[in-house]
């Protein structure tokens, strides 16, 4: 869950993109009005295999014993678990339907050789199980450099199998009914995280990065701002630039992008500014669906956003 919803966008400038500072006029000239850019381009697409529940094989498992196997190496090839903590357990007689599909990961350390990805090349999606109860949960699973605690529960769940190809496979939800996710992670462990982020990226640009410091607000339960501060050296010369981004959730759960920006902070922020401005400025203004889902039948039905010393997402979903 490492790359969350929310700051998806912010991260992107940080990696790829701020805009120079300009010098002032005596009397500026009124600034263009917006037009809003809509995208179909969902901001995270589940449908193409993110969130899944991966199996080590291309196929469904034939029985509920093969089916905890393939899902329990899947899990292990992307988190080290606990060996006090057996991570899936099914229950029910009449596979392919399930009566349970349990996964816990908590405690967890994600492998530093894993990165996630989603299907790149055409995806497959076929009918597989029937879940009665669905629980995930991951509280807290551990990165080099943070946690995250999340929680994932449904009922009447349909999960297909989907598959990329060349791919191996991953069980996605396609219907459900009182779905609810709840999801945390500390403000301390996001700067951290952004910080390693930043400087395994960046560094290979020639940019060295010193210190990154985040500060996060919600004006309300459907909002998020962030202001990003992001020092360290372009070759010799000290380098600090300033990110700034909001996004709204509007009742259709849309993602209204506003106020993105950058501005540098030194010298040699304003020249480090010149080569990225186009990557960050073509998201402000942007309209983009929160998440779209495998077969287009679960929405998302409700968000809430709330930052104290942790960022929490409250979201139901169903079908």
């Amino acid at each position: 869950m490492r790359a969350f919803v929310i700051l998806v966008l912010l991260w992107t400038a940080v990696t790829g993109g701020c805009t120079t500072a300009r010098p002032q006029h005596a009397t500026p000239p009124p600034p263009p009005p917006i037009k809003p850019v809509v995208s179909s381009r969902p901001i995270i697409d589940f449908s193409k295999g993110a969130g899944g529940f991966p199996l080590s094989s291309d196929s469904l498992p034939s029985t509920p014993e093969a089916l905890v196997e393939s899902l329990t190496a899947g899990y292990k090839a992307r988190v080290q678990v606990p060996e006090t903590v057996i991570p899936v357990i099914v229950a029910g007689q009449n596979y392919p339907r399930l009566d349970a599909l349990l996964v816990d990961l908590s405690d967890g350390q994600i492998r530093p050789a894993f990165r996630p990805n989603m299907f790149k090349s055409a995806v497959t999606l076929d009918e597989a199980l029937q879940v009665k109860y669905l629980h995930y949960v991951a509280r807290p699973l551990r990165y080099v450099d943070g946690s995250t605690n999340l929680r994932i529960v449904a009922h009447d769940v349909k999960l297909g199998l989907l598959r990329g190809r060349g791919d191996t496979a991953a069980l996605v939800m396609t219907e459900a009914h009182d779905g609810h996710v709840q999801f945390d992670v500390r403000l301390d462990d996001i700067r951290t995280m952004l910080m390693t982020s930043a400087k395994n990226t960046a560094n290979r640009g020639g940019y060295h990065v010193n210190d990154v410091q985040v500060k996060l607000t919600s004006a309300d339960s459907r909002s998020l701002a962030c202001e990003l501060h992001v020092s360290g050296f372009w070759l010799l010369l000290p380098t600090s630039f300033k990110i700034t981004g909001r996004i709204d959730i509007d009742g259709a759960q849309n993602a209204h992008l506003s106020n993105v920006g950058c501005s540098g902070e030194d010298v040699g922020g304003l020249i480090f500014a010149g080569f990225i401005d186009s990557a960050i400025k073509k998201y402000d203004g942007r309209i983009m669906p929160l998440a779209t889902f495998p077969g287009g039948k679960i929405k998302i039905q409700d968000l809430h956003i709330a930052v104290d010393d942790s960022l929490r997402l409250d979201v139901a979903f169903g079908s």
